[in-house]
């Protein structure tokens, strides 16, 4: 009986602490719109996870003004970095790659491909009234 107990004591153990450990979830990237024009403006999104430490992003080719190839961010109170806006200067397939830090995990190259149509083109910076506009991330700035 001493026996039957133990075990069953064990059994019980190991299922308390089973349920007890974090599910880790796998932490991965999307983006929309799903085939984006030339120049459009794409947002890519971190999945998996609600906070993140630092992101690298290579977006696989040129972006129009004010868009780097390689972007990379980390937190602020302003910024959570879950988010990520690019404009693809050229049509044809890009390889996204993502390095995301959560914690102090590094979680990547992650990749993507994102299908560019020709359709589209970067915004031309000058325009009608003399003005230059640049835009980083989502900023805007006028230059006279």
């Amino acid at each position: 009986m001493a026996v039957r107990e133990s075990a069953r004591s064990c059994a019980w153990f190991v299922i308390v602490v089973l349920l007890a450990l974090p599910v880790r979830a796998e932490v991965g990237f999307w983006w929309a719109p799903a085939s984006p024009e030339a120049g459009e403006q794409v947002v890519f999104m971190i999945t998996g996870t609600d906070e993140v430490a630092r992101t690298d992003w290579d977006f696989g080719q040129p972006g129009c003004d004010g868009y780097p190839q390689l972007a990379s961010c980390e937190p602020s109170p302003y910024v959570d970095c879950l988010s990520q806006p690019y404009q693809f200067a050229f049509a044809g397939d890009a390889s996204v790659t993502l390095w995301v830090t959560v914690g102090s995990d590094v979680h990547g190259p992650l990749t993507g491909t994102v299908s560019v149509l020709e359709t589209g083109a970067c915004a031309d910076a000058l325009f009608a009234d003399g003005f230059e506009t640049a835009n980083t991330s989502g900023w805007s700035a006028v230059v006279p």
